[in-house]
């Protein structure tokens, strides 16, 4: 799909030739869409790492990262980063999938992204309590620190700072139709 920067209607491009992408990222450096996709030839235990053709929206695998439980991606510079559920941050070999251990985080990983103005890494929640919880999570140790709640009551499957520091999220699974929304990076309200 693209999206609409005016007013956030999407397009459909076409499919990706996975049953699901977890999670889109512009590679930083190489401009190509990257992210995290499952179908029905990967098993619980892992997950396609793809590049995304922004043309035509066929996605190919370029690595097997063997985790379960993953949600969010981001890239910090040219290191790709995922979350688990479980609470893990992991950065991840884009050649080989091999995932190493950052940060335990106690908190169930929805969505993560990096704020390009302080270098923080931000996360939004899949379950526990607040459920539409925004946090700031210090690396190397994995503290999380709530910033605040969206004011949603619902989660917030995924977030995004665009390069002034500006924080989106996205709410909205299931068969609840997707919005995409403003967050406060003060108060973590949306």
């Amino acid at each position: 799909r693209t999206v609409d920067p005016i007013d956030a209607s999407s397009t459909t491009i076409g499919p990706s030739g996975f049953n699901q992408l977890l999670n889109i990222r512009v590679h930083p450096t190489t401009g190509e869409l990257m992210g995290l996709a499952t179908n029905s030839a990967t098993t619980a235990a892992e997950y396609d790492l793809v590049r995304v053709n922004s043309s035509l929206a066929d996605a190919h695998s370029i690595a097997k990262i063997p985790l379960n439980f993953l949600k969010g991606m981001t890239f910090r510079g040219d290191t790709i980063y995922v979350g688990r559920i479980t609470g893990g941050i992991y950065s991840v070999d884009p050649l080989t999938g091999t995932p190493t251990l950052v940060a335990a985080t106690g908190k169930q990983i929805s969505g993560i992204d990096f704020n390009p103005v302080t270098g923080e890494l931000w996360a939004s929640v899949k379950g526990g309590a607040p459920i539409d919880g925004i946090y700031k999570i210090s690396l190397p140790s994995g503290t999380p620190t709530l910033v605040g709640t969206t004011g949603f009551g619902v989660q917030t499957v995924d977030i995004a700072f665009d390069a002034n520091g500006t924080l989106f999220g996205l709410i909205g699974t299931g068969t609840i139709t997707n919005e995409l929304v403003l967050i406060d990076t003060l108060t973590g309200g949306g």
